[in-house]
Formats: structure tokens, sequence, C-alpha cells
């Protein structure tokens, strides 16, 4: 899973970099393709990953509630990316966004709740001991 949240800040980095160069469809596309990968991530590795913790650590309330923020803040990051890159309602006549602090708070929000994962639940994660 480190790996994946290597992919997941580098891929966000890449939107952040074209922001702070003026490359409006650049940031638009990199933005696209890091909802894309962060969408596969909530499906894998994330359904396993909170499976097995759940499986395992059912009665800790305090660790389930650290496993469901996490997939939930990560949910509301995909859904807020996917409302800027794909608006429901698409406006010929609206200029593009403007990003620059919208993506400073979601790059701390990743690197906030990827940074909690890391630390409070990827050391429980051993899916050798579910047969996996």
């Amino acid at each position: 899973m480190r790996e994946a949240h290597a992919a997941l800040r580098a891929a966000f980095e890449l939107a952040q970099d074209s922001e702070r160069r003026g490359e409006h469809d650049r940031v638009m596309a990199h933005l696209g393709a890091f909802d894309q990968l962060l969408r596969n991530y909530l499906v894998r590795p994330m359904v396993p990953f909170h499976d097995y913790l759940v499986d395992r650590f059912g009665a800790d309330a305090d660790r389930l509630h650290a496993l469901r923020s996490a997939r939930a803040q990560l949910r509301l990051l995909s859904h807020e990316v996917r409302d800027v890159v794909q608006p429901r309602k698409p406006d010929p006549n609206r200029s593009p966004p403007a990003l620059g602090r919208t993506l400073e708070e979601w790059a701390a929000s990743l690197r906030e709740t990827l940074s909690k994962q890391e630390r409070d639940l990827l050391p429980l994660y051993r899916p050798a001991d579910a047969g996996e």
C-alpha cells in the first residue's frame, strides 16, 4: 500500500506543479488522472485492507473509527476532484476555476489521511495472517 500512497502523492503533485506554472489544461488532465488513480485505490487495495482490519479489529472502536475516517476522507476528496474535473452541468461561459488554494487544501487532506494510515493502520496489516 505504501507504493500506492506514493503513486497518489506523485500524481497529485503533478497537478500542483502544473497549477504553479499556470497550465490549466494540464492541471485538469493531471487531476483527472489522480481521480482515476484514487478511485482505483479505493477499490483495490483499500477494500481488502478495510475488510482485513474490520475482521481483525472489529471490536476496537478507535481503530475502526480511524479506518472508516480515512476511507471517508479519501472518498470525499475523490468526489471533490471529480466535481472540478467533470462538472455535473458544464457551462461553456464559465471561466476555469482558480484552484491554487483548493489544491493546497486537497494536498493537506491527502497528506494527512495517508500519513495517518501509514502510521496508525498499516503496521496492523498482515494479510498473510488472513491466508492471502
